[in-house]
């Protein structure tokens, strides 16, 4: 083999070898990255069903006649965080699903 051949041959080498190198190190950058996905979703799992839980405890108590009443307001802007907090949860899901349909293809 030339000379030439062995410097053009090493090179590819060398270029071979960092590309290798600097995969290998997004690889490890990728897994710590992710590393804490399990347990931050084990957490929003048991927060949400806290939420759902609380949220279901007020809509039987909103429900029940024989209640206590709430000045009109108050039951007003709790019935309104109700909803909104609906509208997050729904909106959570939403980015779920879709994470989940990419993940999938």
């Amino acid at each position: 083999m030339d000379p030439a051949s062995v410097v053009g041959l090493a090179s590819a080498c060398c270029t071979l070898a960092m590309k290798v190198t600097s995969t290998a190190k997004d690889l490890h950058d990728l897994r710590d990255k992710y590393a804490s996905v399990e347990q931050n979703i084990n957490f929003l799992i048991s927060k949400l069903d806290l939420v759902g839980s609380s949220v279901s405890s007020l809509s039987r108590w909103l429900d029940d006649p024989s209640r206590l009443r709430l000045a009109n307001d108050s039951e007003d802007s709790l019935r309104s965080s109700l909803k909104f907090c609906t509208i997050v949860v729904d909106g959570l899901n939403m980015h779920i699903s879709s994470v989940n349909s990419v993940s999938n293809e």
